[in-house]
């Protein structure tokens, strides 16, 4: 499963580098010493980085916004990350409105399969336009998937 471009991994500068960087260096959650880690939690868990970077997570809840950054990037199961919701350990709904997101929805949120609500809405300050990639999502139903106004489809 190709979650995103070798060349993107390769780019210390680009969200999904630094996502990268975490997964392999950072994340206190090492596979190899962990029991029950597998596979499919490291790639959740890079994508969810990669939401993170792209959307200027050390910046989110500041400025009056809802919600926080509590948790993310932590040891803690990503499934106990503010704002997400999981169900067998896979993530089922992100819910971040008004929470000061800024920069880009990253294409790889399109990677999980289990997402069934996507909420985005009142974050100004994104931009660009809503990946094609999240229509391939079968479980995530057209009223569940809640965007800024200013996002281009």
């Amino acid at each position: 499963m190709s979650v995103s471009s070798e060349d993107a991994l390769d780019d210390g500068s680009s969200s999904q580098g630094k996502a990268f960087l975490w997964v392999t260096s950072e994340d206190p959650i090492d596979p190899q010493l962990q029991p029950g880690v597998h596979d499919a939690q490291i790639i959740q868990r890079y994508i969810l980085a990669v939401l993170y970077y792209a959307t200027n997570g050390e910046g989110w809840g500041f400025n009056g916004a809802d919600y926080r950054n509590d948790r993310w990037l932590g040891i803690q199961n990503e499934c106990d990350w503010y704002t997400v919701t999981c169900s067998n350990s896979m993530v089922m709904n992100l819910y971040f409105p008004n929470n000061n997101l800024s920069g880009t929805i990253p294409s790889e949120l399109g990677s999980l399969t289990n997402l069934e609500y996507l909420n985005l809405g009142a974050n100004a300050a994104l931009s660009g336009t809503i990946p094609s990639e999240l229509g391939s999502l079968a479980n995530l139903a057209d009223s569940a998937a809640q965007f800024h106004q200013n996002l281009a489809y």
